[in-house]
């Protein structure tokens, strides 16, 4: 997320919808002007960043038990869809879950309505997920090459109380997204990265693009383990996270 000048294309019911460096789609808030995702490539970022560098890929690519993954602050869904793409993508050796958590009703109804203006450009790997949706925030896909499956939920609501709601599953990724800490702090915090360190694996991986140092105080204090990593990227560093 980023307070960058992209090119303007249009407006949406939630702010100017921009174009970034590699061609994708994202909204500049019309409440507070903060970009859902980098200037440098919504797409690039959701991929590079989250699906790539936590090893989600490489998972999909052995077998073994349902990957679970949690997406924290979907928005407009890249990091959610790229999670999707990939897996339809791979030789369907495992099975995925996904948890979306989402504070705004009217973007997770657009999501899930499959026909979102960021959309636009989307390949069809990448549009399946939303796509998917019938009635409600429930998705299932069946892979094309074997019996594995992928469901995708969005949970609306306040994430900290959703995520209480989830008491059967041990997450594998985290995709941590919100907007900035300045923005969102709660999302942020100690107390909210202790309560997603109680609903992980051991083996878990935490993505994130915030590198701030109040990010890894807040990681350290909610029990995990922290490191920044090189990017391909302008930006010069990401953070991934363990629980210790």
């Amino acid at each position: 997320m980023t307070t960058l000048e992209p090119k303007i294309l249009e407006m949406t019911e939630f702010g100017p919808l921009v174009e970034t460096d590699d061609g994708s789609l994202t909204i500049r808030h019309s409440g507070h002007g903060q970009d859902f995702h980098s200037t440098e490539g919504a797409m690039y970022e959701a991929r590079e960043l989250y699906v790539v560098a936590s090893g989600y890929l490489d998972a999909l690519c052995v077998g073994g038990e349902t990957l679970h993954v949690l997406d924290v602050g979907m928005g407009l869904a890249y990091n959610a869809a790229a999670s999707v793409a990939a897996w339809l993508e791979s030789d369907g050796k495992r099975s995925v879950s996904m948890v979306s958590l989402e504070i705004d009703p009217r973007l997770a109804s657009v999501v899930a309505g499959g026909g979102a203006p960021w959309f636009k450009g989307w390949r069809d790997a990448w549009l399946a997920g939303p796509r998917a949706f019938g009635e409600g925030f429930t998705a299932r896909l069946q892979h094309p090459k074997s019996a594995a499956v992928c469901d995708w939920v969005i949970l609306v609501g306040d994430g900290t109380k959703t995520l209480k709601s989830v008491t059967q599953t041990r997450f594998d990724f985290v995709w941590q997204d919100p907007f900035t800490p300045q923005l969102n702090p709660g999302m942020w915090s100690s107390e909210w990265f202790s309560l997603v360190r109680r609903v992980v694996s051991e083996g878990a991986v935490l993505m994130t693009y915030s590198v701030s140092r109040v990010v890894k105080d807040a990681l350290e204090s909610g029990g995990w383990s922290q490191q920044k990593i090189k990017t391909p990227g302008r930006k010069r560093h990401w953070l991934r996270a363990m629980p210790r």
